[in-house]
């Protein structure tokens, strides 16, 4: 009988334990140092075309509205925000997870985020951090192709951060 009201006792806990941070957003959008809200000035999405893996490259120009947190108040300034997504990694770390695991969530869902979807007023926020900087390294997920060493940069540009949490 104890055996039982221990495993039930166990069972219990686990139950009550918060869930992982795998499907928590809270848990990557910490990481971003920067939080802003954006109005969209321009965007370009490219896709080339040809042999080997099917990449993205998304570059958005924004205007900063509004500043949640940040290392500075950019709030009137433009800002770029660059990445690149491998597309053919990220469909092949949700394959293998869900081979492996079916549709249980995981760490393995995370992925590099798709352009953000603005609103009616063309808006959206953003969890960021500066590119080419330490942070902008973090929280790199299947489809990351972002290398930090061979670019530079100048001005504010930026890179998401949070994976798919990365814009809303």
């Amino acid at each position: 009988m104890l055996r039982i009201t221990l495993a039930f006792a166990l069972a219990l806990a686990l139950a009550a334990a918060p869930s992982p941070a795998a499907i928590n957003p809270d848990h990557y959008t910490r990481v971003a140092s920067e939080h802003l809200q954006l109005r969209e000035v321009a965007r370009i999405v490219h896709e080339p075309r040809g042999d080997g893996p099917r990449l993205r490259r998304v570059t958005l120009v924004g205007e900063v509205l509004a500043v949640r947190r940040g290392n500075e108040d950019l709030a009137g300034r433009t800002v770029v925000i660059d990445y690149t997504v491998d597309l053919d990694a990220r469909a092949a770390a949700a394959d293998e997870h869900h081979r492996r695991n079916g549709q249980r969530p995981g760490p393995q869902f995370m992925a590099e985020p798709d352009p953000p979807t603005p609103d009616a007023d063309g808006r959206y926020w953003a969890y960021l951090a500066p590119a080419g900087q330490r942070l902008g390294n973090v929280n790199r997920h299947a489809g990351a192709t972002h290398v930090i060493e061979s670019q530079q940069y100048e001005g504010h540009v930026f890179v998401p951060v949070a994976g798919q949490y990365s814009f809303h």
